[in-house]
């Protein structure tokens, strides 16, 4: 019983003498749960400056990117425009080109015709005037024949007769350089005809190829291929429809 006792006793004063050291051990703990708190907010904190500071990066990359985009849409828009006023310049100069082309074809074809016609006219008159002295010369040396002694008895119709050879003849030729005369104004009024259709056409296959996909340069092309087969078709024609106008009236004499 006594052992029973003292044991109990020591217990009791275990228990008293562990009680103050465990009150003082509640505020440690508290003091340690606090700074492990504060640790943990602290680096909350840092990797929240962390991403703030990644964030502001992308944004400054962003900003560059969209400055860099903005720049190469600036040059491309800069380029467009330079092509388009190169182009509208080419346009221009060729349709001047085609122009200055037309008016010069359409000159060289109406001092050709306006030569040609003249020539024409010339050879006409001189053809007309070796005819009429050929009548006349006829006329004269038949009035000569029925005139004479030797032919006196000659009656009244064989000098009637010469009189309407003649007559006729001269008529003949009068009425063929009529109508060559009247053929080289035909034919002249033709080559300036195709000379103003030819301009035309001319001018306007560069504003019918600006709306498709031909350039400036085929358009430029193409207007000088046509005027020049223009041209040559009118040359090839003109001297053409004078060797038939002089033929025709070379058989009619």
């Amino acid at each position: 019983m006594a052992f029973r006792a003292a044991v109990a006793a020591a217990t009791a004063a275990a228990a008293l003498a562990a009680s103050p050291a465990a009150a003082a051990a509640v505020p440690a703990a508290a003091a340690a749960e606090s700074a492990a708190a504060a640790e943990s907010a602290a680096a909350a904190e840092s990797a929240a400056a962390e991403s703030a500071a990644a964030a502001a990066e992308s944004a400054a990359a962003a900003a560059e990117s969209a400055a860099a985009a903005a720049e190469s849409a600036a040059a491309e828009s800069a380029a467009a425009e330079s092509a388009a006023a190169a182009e509208s310049a080419a346009a221009e100069s060729a349709a001047a080109a085609a122009e200055s082309a037309a008016a010069a074809a359409e000159t060289a074809a109406a001092e050709s015709a306006t030569a040609a016609a003249e020539s024409a006219a010339a050879a006409a008159a001189e053809s007309a005037a070796a005819a009429a002295e050929s009548a006349a010369a006829a006329v004269l040396t038949g009035l000569g024949d029925l005139l004479s002694p030797r032919h006196f008895h000659t009656p009244l119709a064989a000098a009637t007769a010469a009189a309407t050879a003649a007559a006729t003849a001269a008529a003949t030729a009068a009425a063929t350089a009529a109508a060559t005369a009247a053929a080289i104004a035909a034919t002249a009024a033709a080559v300036a005809t195709a000379a103003a259709a030819a301009k035309t056409v001319a001018a306007g296959m560069c504003s019918s190829s600006s709306s498709g996909k031909n350039s400036s340069a085929d358009c430029s092309r193409q207007q000088q291929q046509q005027q020049q087969q223009q041209q040559q078709q009118q040359q090839q024609q003109y001297p053409q429809q004078l060797q038939q106008t002089a033929a025709t009236a070379a058989a009619a004499t």
